[in-house]
């Protein structure tokens, strides 16, 4: 309810005397306000595509949104538009609550084709549009099978036997008649010379089939299994399979899961893959094999090629119709010699396509198996796709991160037959086999003084870790043509993803603190800087050190070896990171604050491997996770803070990612479980009459991120419950998170309360900070909203590597709790930003900026060329994955928390470049007007303009009586329909009235100009919500915004970034209302700048300038005047 409308109620107190004239006025209000009486107001969210680039062919997609705190119910009906206003098809589910049970989380599915555009509009409806369906997802259920109707696609699941899938047909067309997941194990490693260990071929065997969404849009299966022998003897290798189906849609989205259960001193994987059999019904040069290179290119053969000696047709080029996939005519049709040249003509039964590294694939086919395989073809990273089919339908299948998952294969056999066989090989069997033994032998590994390591016998087992693999499936009634071939390996690799911008998300304050970019200023431009150029190095590590393969992609290293110019990769806890210190947080915070496409895959697949690899799914250590080490399983440290579900709610919550919604589901109780049967100080701590310890951090507080995070998705106070059983004990405490000696505390996870040890334990763990705890904190304290955590977070955050002296005033205890540093800041910084005490924002800053040497970061890159590096190299001399990550997630929270304190004069930002902000002195009068382009004094209605406002009663833009009105409710852009190019002069003047109108209201004296969508030519699809303008690349000056209380400058960089480039508050900048200002907006060589009355409000030389684009106005909830309004060309 706005400030308005209760304004107006507060007048209205019904008596008996009045109380008809009373409830009739109600009635009328109720009648004219309908929305804003009783319910938070929630615009429509604008959806863009992540990376900006729209799907190249039609498909389905799946996406999470947040949503305002107390607004939106369970129940609610959403609607979906895309650019030109059409109702699109739309599924919505919960993923989690507020505590007051409105939605927190939904998530949607929709299908769009190449001309759904490049933004949508999501809003809540009373009532769905169900003509937006056309088509639905339909799904039949009986005892043995699921049958899924897509109204293109129809697929059999059988819940029991060897078969993932029946079969797949188009219109009633057989395409597969059966897929099924396959092993090869062998029994130990590779034998140097003499007889090979035994090799024995596993299928998998269904025990579970579960609907988890039945459509319209969307329908997804969950299928369970173990892979059985051949001989019926062993079971082993659980799988999880869900497959994923869209209305309309000829595609299948394949997630596919193992978990290791062997014995790895015995049990190699030789092979591992999944298999569909295609039928072959057209004569042998109507049937072709396609597989996919690099950068677009395709391999693509028939099985017989018609060429040879001569032509088979010298009237008609037959040959290249067939290699195009079209038919050539039946056999029978031709003439005998043309029949002698197709039966002397090779044909080709088996075709294959090794990737046995990240640098080279080889294609090889043969004409059966007595004959030799011959080379057909090679390159350097193929994408992963295969099809095989003839000229009336076949199979493609592409494996997403085919050769950063090496090494892997796709075979494609037996064509020549009635029934070819497509494999996809996750690990080829040409490859080496599967080896998943620690790295040496040594019982108590090397000592964690000698190499940061801690391994201990028994410990270093890879039973129970996992894998998770993505595939498309794609269904066709032909020979795909070469564009939908590369459109489905694009699809796969880059799956679509609808977004909400940056500032929507900082908006609903969803994960916690964290900031958005801004370069307002010099301090504020250096640490931007330090966090571009940090994740650019890193994901130039992953390219440069090839951190690629099966069990490796998606990790990054822990140290860096300078003396080698490479990583530690070889020593100890010095090698593959395993989450250390959060680099998972730290990239998806960068994602949250930028929406940068580069950032959030890096992210993607970092959380796809560390929530797979590096935790336990199963046996003994299940519900624990794994710490850095040379092998991902090699460490004896099994804990609960590299499983955390913390570090998964990132990718669920945007993405609606099932199989990460179990893992998080998983850890709510095993890591709990986990935590009593290993006890994570077990090395360090005698047993005490506690089942086990805890620290309040890493281990407390991540069994609390699991436990917040099961409460906001299931709603069940239950979770909540066991958070407060761990506060309620912690408060009992004399000195709250530091009653325990190295903040180590009994616990008892039947209860969940934590225990002191002693009545003289008072100390602190580094680690307490440094693995997610103050990142679940900060989003707990908002949903929790109890005193008592309050109290003793608030608590922790001011006392930790506080001074002695403020110690001793606090407990009376003259003791050291924790080493200031760069790494900790973000605790006295958010005790500042509750508080609004400057004394610890002061402290928050000196340590982040003023750190040890080791500390300090600097990304810049130094090539080396030396002969000790196999290759010339780009390095950051002593980088540490521990540095990078705590120093930028506390840079993107201080900037959040406490940046309008940061001080301008550290020393390390007294050479920091200013390219881009000018505030020099500059004069409008030194640019010279030339050609006067375009004119309007609103003499001729709207006919030049294009306006984008919702529809609503109380709004009007209009021309009347020579000036442009605009007084409207909400938001609304007004269009110049003139693109506008080269250097020019935008002019006109402008009143804000306020006169006790409707919309009268001192703010939003807005201007887009130079404005572009990067996606679609057509910019006029927007319906006036300024979040819909987040994917334009423009420049926006904003003149007493925020209810005038800012005038900022900013440029919208096409890809939902608004960099902030300056921001004024000063009484001279911001508004007056009934007032005429000169607006003068110039364009000039690189440059823009914004001129009100004369004076420069702001210049920007731009090192990518905006060169040509729209102008328009813009402003919300607000009543202006606009005349005069001209456009020159400068000399």
């Amino acid at each position: 309810m706005n400030k308005k409308m209760k304004k107006i109620l507060s007048h209205i107190i019904f008596t008996k005397k009045t109380w008809f004239f009373d409830f009739m006025c109600l009635l009328i209000l109720l009648t004219l306000f309908p929305h804003s009486l009783f319910a938070q107001k929630v615009d429509p969210i604008t959806l863009s595509w992540l990376g900006g680039k729209s799907p190249g062919m039609a498909t389905g997609v799946s996406w999470g949104v947040p949503l305002p705190e107390g607004t939106i119910k369970p129940s609610t009906i959403f609607s979906l538009k895309n650019a030109q206003g059409q109702a699109m098809p739309v599924q919505s589910w919960p993923l989690a609550y507020w505590p007051d049970g409105s939605l927190k989380w939904a998530g949607f599915s929709t299908v769009v084709d190449t001309n759904s555009g490049a933004t949508f509009q999501l809003e809540r409806v009373k009532t769905a549009h169900h003509d937006a369906i056309k088509t639905k997802v339909e799904l039949i259920e009986t005892g043995d099978d699921v049958l899924v109707n897509t109204g293109v696609l129809q697929c059999d699941i059988p819940k029991h036997d060897k078969q993932l899938i029946r079969f797949l047909k188009m219109n009633g067309k057989e395409i597969s008649t059966g897929g099924r997941l396959v092993c090869i194990l062998q029994n130990g490693p590779n034998r140097d010379v003499g007889d090979q260990p035994a090799k024995e071929m596993f299928a998998g065997n269904i025990e579970n089939v579960k609907i988890e969404q039945s459509g319209p849009v969307r329908a997804v299966i969950k299928v369970e299994g173990t892979h059985l022998s051949e001989s019926g003897n062993r079971t082993w290798l659980p799988f999880i399979v869900r497959l994923y189906f869209y209305a309309g849609q000829q595609s299948v989205r394949l997630v596919h899961t193992i978990i290791y259960d062997g014995d790895q001193e015995k049990d190699f994987i030789r092979g591992l893959g999944v298999v569909f059999d295609i039928p072959m019904d057209e004569q042998l040069y109507n049937r072709n094999v396609r597989f996919s290179g690099e950068n677009g290119g395709l391999w693509d053969e028939p099985s017989q090629p018609l060429n040879g000696r001569f032509p088979l047709d010298r009237r008609e080029d037959l040959y290249t119709k067939q290699l195009s996939g079209g038919r050539i005519a039946e056999r029978k049709t031709f003439s005998e010699n043309q029949q002698f040249l197709i039966n002397h003509w090779a044909s080709w039964n088996d075709f294959k396509l090794q990737q046995l590294n990240a640098d080279g694939f080889r294609v090889q086919k043969r004409t059966n198996d007595k004959s030799t395989w011959i080379d057909a073809g090679y390159g350097k990273r193929s994408d992963g796709m295969a099809f095989v089919g003839d000229v009336s339908g076949g199979l493609a299948l592409c494996v997403r991160h085919f050769w950063q998952s090496f090494p892997s294969a796709l075979e494609i056999r037996n064509v020549k037959t009635d029934t070819a066989q497509l494999k996809a090989w996750l690990w080829s069997p040409e490859a080496e086999a599967m080896d998943m033994r620690h790295y040496d032998t040594v019982a108590l590994g090397h000592n964690l003084d000698a190499s940061y390591e801690d391994v201990q016998p028994g410990f270093s087992t890879a039973t129970g870790v996992g894998r998770t693999s993505e595939m498309l499936l794609y269904a066709s009634s032909n020979v795909p043509s070469y564009e939908t071939l590369n459109n489905i390996v694009k699809q796969t690799q880059e799956p679509p993803l609808l977004t909400a911008s940056p500032e929507y998300l900082h908006r609903i304050s969803v994960f916690g603190a964290w900031s958005l970019p801004d370069q307002s200023k010099k301090g504020k431009r250096w640490i931007e800087n330090q966090l571009d150029k940090a994740f650019k190095y890193y994901q130039l590590e992953v390219e440069q050190r090839h951190w690629y393969g099966f069990w490796n992609y998606g990790d990054i290293q822990h140290t860096y070896d300078p003396q080698r110019h490479t990583w530690k990769y070889d020593m100890g806890g010095f090698a593959w990171d395993n989450t250390e210190l959060m680099p998972n947080l730290w990239l998806w915070y960068s994602y949250l604050r930028s929406g940068n496409e580069d950032i959030f895959r890096m992210a993607e697949a970092m959380t796809r491997h560390t929530g797979e690899v590096d935790v336990y799914h199963m046996g003994r250590f299940k519900g624990l996770g794994s710490r850095h080490n040379v092998i991902h399983w090699g460490c004896g440290a099994k804990e609960v803070r590299i499983s955390q579900a913390a570090l998964g709610r990132f990718y669920y919550y945007l993405t609606t990612d099932e199989r990460t919604g179990d893992l998080m589901r998983a850890s709510v109780d095993a890591s709990n479980e986990g935590i009593g049967k290993f006890d994570p100080l077990r090395l360090i701590m005698e047993k005490s009459k506690y089942p086990t310890h805890a620290r309040v951090g890493p281990d407390w507080l991540a069994l609390v991120g699991n436990w917040m995070t099961e409460w906001e998705r299931s709603g069940d106070t239950r979770y909540r419950d066991r958070i407060m059983a761990g506060v309620n004990s912690l408060y009992e405490m004399p000195y709250g998170f530091f009653s325990g000696k190295n903040a180590a505390f009994g616990y008892d996870p039947a209860t969940y309360k934590l225990y002191r040890l002693d009545e003289n334990d008072i100390g602190s763990a580094h680690l307490s900070v440094l693995m997610g705890g103050p990142e679940v904190a900060f989003e707990l304290s908002h949903l929790l909203k109890n005193k008592k955590w309050d109290k003793l977070w608030m608590q922790f955050c001011r006392i930790y590597a506080a001074p002695k002296e403020e110690i001793q005033k606090e407990f009376g205890k003259a003791v050291e709790l924790g080493n200031p540093g760069s790494w900790y800041a973000r605790l006295p910084a958010y005790y500042a930003n509750i508080t609004g005490d400057t004394a610890y924002a002061a402290r928050a800053w000196d340590e982040f900026l003023n750190p040890r040497a080791r500390y300090y970061p600097d990304f810049t890159l130094q090539k080396f060329e030396g002969i000790q590096s196999l290759q010339p190299v780009y390095e950051v001399r002593g980088a540490s994955t521990n540095n990078t990550a705590q120093w930028c997630l506390n840079a993107i929270e201080l900037l959040e928390l406490v940046g309008d304190q940061l001080p301008e004069d550290n020393p390390r930002f007294q050479n920091v470049k200013e390219p881009q902000i000018k505030n020099d002195t500059g004069s409008i009068g030194q640019y010279q007007k030339g050609e006067l382009l375009y004119q309007d004094n609103f003499d001729q209605a709207m006919k030049n303009w294009v306006v984008e406002t919702p529809d609503s009663p109380f709004s009007k833009v209009a021309a009347e009586n020579g000036k442009l009105i605009i007084d409207v409710a909400q938001g609304a852009t007004v269009w110049f329909h003139e693109k506008l190019s080269g250097n020019i002069l935008i002019e006109y003047h402008r009143k804000l009235i306020m006169n006790n109108g409707h919309n009268d209201r001192v703010s939003d004296f807005n201007q887009f100009w130079m404005a572009a969508d990067p996606r679609q030519e057509n910019l006029f699809t927007r319906r006036g919500s300024l979040s819909e303008y987040d994917s334009l690349r423009l420049y926006y000056a904003g003149i007493g915004g925020n209810s005038n209380t800012t005038t900022r400058f900013r440029k919208y960089r096409g890809n939902g970034e608004r960099t902030l480039l300056n921001d004024l508050q000063d009484k001279q900048h911001l508004l007056q209302p009934n007032k005429t200002y000169l607006i003068q907006l110039l364009v000039h060589n690189g440059t823009t700048k914004v001129f009100v009355d004369g004076e420069q409000y702001f210049s920007f030389t731009d090192d990518e300038p905006l060169t040509e684009g729209y102008f328009g106005f813009r402003t919300v909830e607000s009543h202006q005047e606009v005349d005069d309004f001209k456009v020159y060309r400068l000399k």
